[in-house]
């Protein structure tokens, strides 16, 4: 995938990111009174939000190295091919809720754990990269 590819998809996952967000703390107050709606609206977007999670950081990423070199790009996105289907695959297979309360694991948290050492390895994968093209030049 090119890097405009790249940034056009994850800045379309971040802007629905923010559209569920917002949606979350505007309308579904009043979906909440509905059975109609929880089951067409709320339903869907608590398993879709899980997903789209771990794919805005993938945004911020892509604006870290869309003016980097592409030696440095092709890199992180060989990371991310494995690393991102990896997660979603971990969030399908976590449980929806947590039964324990010690070690609470449930979606929410894999998603947020996935989407955190994302960011912390990409970004040690992009630096170590970056010092490694520019020591070679």
């Amino acid at each position: 995938m090119s890097k405009k590819n790249v940034l056009l998809i994850s800045f379309t996952a971040f802007l629905l990111q923010v559209c569920v967000l917002i949606f979350g703390y505007v309308g579904f107050d009043s979906c909440y009174k509905s059975l109609a709606c929880q089951e067409w609206v709320i339903n869907p977007v608590d398993v879709i939000i899980n997903y789209i999670f771990v794919l805005v950081p993938v945004f911020f990423l892509s604006l870290i190295t869309y003016k980097m070199r592409d030696e440095v790009y092709r890199m992180w996105v060989r990371f991310s091919y494995v690393w991102i289907p990896l997660s979603m695959i971990a969030i399908f297979f976590a449980p929806a809720y947590s039964g324990d309360w010690m070690y609470p694991i449930d979606k929410n948290s894999i998603a947020f754990l996935a989407s955190v050492l994302f960011i912390v390895i990409s970004l040690a994968i992009i630096a170590w990269k970056y010092i490694a093209i520019r020591k070679i030049r």
